[in-house]
């Protein structure tokens, strides 16, 4: 069985330049596996420059790198910055935990991006399920991936 690695990237970090050719030779200098590697870029900071953005993480998902765009609905402010987005080849959408906190009374926001995600065929993780409520109305939205506590209690120490 293989395990998903997951690497949280900043807007910032992706834009340094040298960052896909480093990133392609570690994964080819390591064989990893297709689809074992996610970065999750994180939304909460504008991509300023989304055709820039899309040079970037293409290659990489064409090496077999998942993208995930974390903390979504955090830094897209305006319908435009929306349309940007579906240009870019991201394949994991995370609810930020802010939208997750409501459910499941305040559920509007969540159902909003459940139907855009599942528009452009994004798989979708729920993060900061703390309660049973909330994680009933995610599994009853057809949502099975979710990230907090009351999936999993949180560890102490190493594995």
């Amino acid at each position: 069985m293989t395990l998903p690695l997951s690497v949280n990237l900043s807007a910032l970090q992706l834009m340094h330049p040298g960052m896909v050719s480093e990133l392609l030779e570690l994964l080819n200098r390591y064989r990893i596996q297709s689809g074992t590697l996610i970065l999750e870029v994180t939304e909460s900071r504008r991509i300023d420059d989304p055709h820039a953005a899309v040079a970037i993480l293409r290659p990489l998902r064409n090496a077999g790198v998942r993208i995930a765009l974390d903390d979504f609905g955090m830094g897209y402010a305006g319908l435009r910055q929306l349309q940007h987005m579906k240009s870019l080849p991201v394949d994991i959408l995370k609810i930020d935990k802010m939208f997750v906190d409501g459910l499941p009374d305040d559920h509007s926001m969540v159902t909003a991006i459940i139907l855009m995600a599942r528009s452009l065929n994004l798989q979708l993780i729920a993060e900061g399920v703390e309660n049973e409520a909330q994680r009933a109305w995610l599994e009853q939205a057809g949502l099975t991936w979710r990230k907090a506590s009351v999936c999993s209690p949180r560890s102490r120490g190493y594995l």
